[in-house]
């Protein structure tokens, strides 16, 4: 396999991702660990589907485990920044292969935190 081969794999993979809801890439899903109940997954499809292809930030507030992310940079194919926040220390240990994924540990309501936020992406 030559890198041509490569490169229309992953062209065909991302047009494949490109057609698939919130919904069916979080059922698709086999990476970190996601609990998000199917009614929020099509209520954010709805609201996301007009920003889907947009270079966007996106802040995450409460990441658990951190599968969302996962499967939103799927979903945000063009997202410039994914940043999870969350309260929970252990979130620190979370990393990412995808370098627009970032992840930060705090209460999303302490100025200090909102300051850690906005020097990954200053805005969302």
């Amino acid at each position: 396999m030559n890198s041509n081969d490569l490169y229309n794999i992953h062209k065909i993979n991302r047009e494949l991702i490109r057609e698939l809801s919130l919904l069916e890439l979080y059922n698709r899903h086999k990476g970190k660990a996601s609990d998000k109940w199917s009614i929020y997954l099509r209520e954010y499809d709805r609201l996301f589907i007009n920003y889907r292809d947009k270079e966007l930030a996106l802040l995450e507030i409460g990441i658990q485990n951190g599968g969302s992310l996962e499967v939103l940079a799927q979903y945000f194919q063009n997202a410039k920044n994914l940043v999870g926040c969350d309260i929970n220390e252990k979130c620190a240990d979370l990393t990412y292969e995808d370098p627009r994924v970032s992840v930060l540990c705090g209460d999303a309501g302490d100025a200090l935190t909102v300051d850690k936020i906005k020097s990954i992406s200053p805005s969302f």
